[in-house]
């Protein structure tokens, strides 16, 4: 089967000021698990921390980690259409306009406006990633014959510098695509490998027991670096993946030959593919406006007795509380609390994403909608609790919580453009962020942030 890769690198460059790059993909504690939605509940145990492993897929050079220190120069990610690609329809970028009216009873309402856009043209075409590289012959053929998604290339937009950082050009997407958010990736897949206790999935696959020549079919939504589909396609030789997401800057330039990533809009329409497994993780911020249609299309296009996999960090600080956590010995009638600081940025994160017509925290709802509205079975809600900085007793609740301060120090890429959208000046954005990264590392203060892993599998009978 014939593969492609669009690269998508320039040589332009533009120079990226130093920032405390300063992120935060909430906070985490020490190892506690819930389960609800599920009559067989299971927690988390304790284990040893297995030996550091890196994912074997080269990150590109262009966005290859460098020092944060002084000002650095850094190749601008920016797009090249294939030059084969011909025949295609040339469509307008659409900016979408979100109106956000409040209602007698508190709640609100969002509204979209979609406007065309004048400027931003772009041709439909499929971007294919493979272990043979991107080649420039034939890559409509090829598109047509391997892709899963058909879809128009997001890649083809030029990228946004701003905030010492650079941008997808869609404007959909907050974070940034350059070494700072690859290296917020990499920590965050660390983290859940242990609340997963080494593992890739929270989901029992079959994955061990599977015959050589039985096909199992995975996608994974929004792969942005790529790390777990290139780690779950290593371990598991046997099964195909698809990996898909917007942007094209963070993947991998060698990915094993049973992985293929495709540039494509999971809020597009999907093609009539059905998958064993498919995993969804950290689309919060990834241009994800209706959850429920993202799960109705996800449920569908599973497999009878196929399984799904939903993986959020819940974007809220928590109070600790010292009966039930593994807390240090504390001086009398002292209680460990969430700062001002931190709820505050809690608080205005939340609100920036309610202007804009984001769910800031869909999980609370999720397992309830995959069992009640689409009659999934076997839904299972996992929580780990993960302590903001390393506190406590327990090692692999404090190796958590080392891993959170560091994601800290990468709060920035969640934080900088969607503040700046919604009218923030920069100065007071990082002026917050600083006060942020002063109280979580004060050792009165203790708190925790939870990862929840949802899991639901679709009935043998239902087609």
């Amino acid at each position: 089967m014939l593969q492609k890769r669009f690269d998508g690198v320039t040589g332009e460059k533009c120079t990226l000021a130093a920032a405390t790059h300063l992120n935060m993909m909430p906070k985490s504690v020490a190892c506690k698990s819930e389960q609800t939605h599920d009559l067989s509940a299971q927690k988390a145990h304790i284990y040893e921390e297995p030996p550091a492993k890196r994912f074997a897929g080269d990150l590109p050079a262009s966005i290859a980690m460098t020092p944060s220190s002084g000002t650095q120069e850094m190749p601008l990610v920016t797009a090249r259409k294939p030059n084969s690609l011909t025949g295609q329809t040339t469509i307008r970028d659409g900016v979408t306009q979100i109106v956000v009216t409040a209602l007698p009873n508190g709640k609100s309402e969002t509204v979209y406006d979609t406007v065309l856009s004048d400027t931003a043209h772009r041709d439909d075409a499929i971007y294919c990633y493979g272990p043979e590289g991107y080649d420039d012959d034939d890559a409509d053929e090829t598109a047509s014959e391997t892709s899963t998604f058909s879809t128009v290339s997001h890649d083809s937009l030029p990228p946004i510098c701003a905030y010492g950082h650079t941008y997808h050009g869609s404007r959909r997407l907050f974070s940034p695509n350059d070494a700072s958010e690859a290296r917020r990736q990499e920590l965050q897949h660390m983290l859940y490998k242990l609340c997963l206790d080494g593992g890739l999935t929270a989901a029992k696959l079959p994955l061990d027991d599977l015959p050589p020549n039985e096909p199992f079919h995975i996608l994974d939504i929004g792969s942005g670096s790529g790390l777990w589909a290139v780690e779950m396609a290593q371990t598991y030789p046997n099964v195909e993946i698809v990996g898909t997401d917007l942007s094209s800057a963070l993947l991998p330039s060698s990915v094993p030959p049973n992985l293929t990533f495709e540039i494509a809009d999971a809020a597009d329409s999907w093609p009539p593919s059905r998958y064993d497994f498919i995993h969804m993780r950290n689309l919060v911020g990834g241009g994800i406006r209706d959850w429920d249609q993202l799960l109705r299309d996800a449920y569908a296009h599973l497999k009878p007795g196929g399984q799904l996999e939903f993986t959020e960090v819940r974007p809220r600080f928590f109070d600790v509380d010292p009966e039930q956590a593994d807390l240090p010995d504390l001086a009398a009638g002292e209680k460990p609390e969430i700062g001002a600081a931190c709820l505050e940025y809690e608080m205005t994160y939340a609100e920036m994403c309610a202007r804009i017509g984001l769910d800031v925290d869909p999980v609370p709802r999720i397992a309830d909608f995959l069992s009640s509205t689409l009659g999934a079975e076997s839904v299972r809600e996992r929580v780990d609790w993960l302590p903001v900085k390393s506190w406590g007793n327990d090692p692999v609740a404090r190796r958590k919580g080392e891993i959170v301060m560091e994601m800290i120090g990468y709060l920035e890429n969640w934080t900088l453009m969607l503040f700046g959208v919604c009218g923030w000046e920069e100065a007071d954005t990082r002026a917050l962020l600083e006060r942020v990264k002063k109280e979580v590392r004060d050792p009165l203060l203790r708190s925790y942030t939870k990862v929840t892993f949802i899991t639901a599998r679709k009935p043998l009978d239902e087609d």
